[in-house]
């Protein structure tokens, strides 16, 4: 697994099935202080078969965490 963090942002490399929902709820966890403290709410984007971004977003409401695929 290979992992890239900015201050508003995580992206994850992830390649087992088994690990991908743990390792997507750590990723959240770690961001919702941040997401809190802005008053925003999270966006996890898929962006290739084992790529995910978790990262704070000011559309997304306060307190909502929401799920986009932007892959073909």
């Amino acid at each position: 697994m290979t992992n890239t963090w900015t201050l508003d942002s995580i992206t994850l490399t992830i390649r087992e099935r088994a690990s991908m929902d743990s390792t997507l709820d750590d990723a959240v966890r770690i961001l919702r202080p941040q997401a809190m403290a802005r008053r925003n709410g999270l966006m996890v984007t898929r962006s290739g078969p084992h790529t995910f971004t978790v990262s704070v977003d000011q559309d997304v409401p306060y307190g909502t965490t929401r799920e986009r695929i932007a892959w073909k």
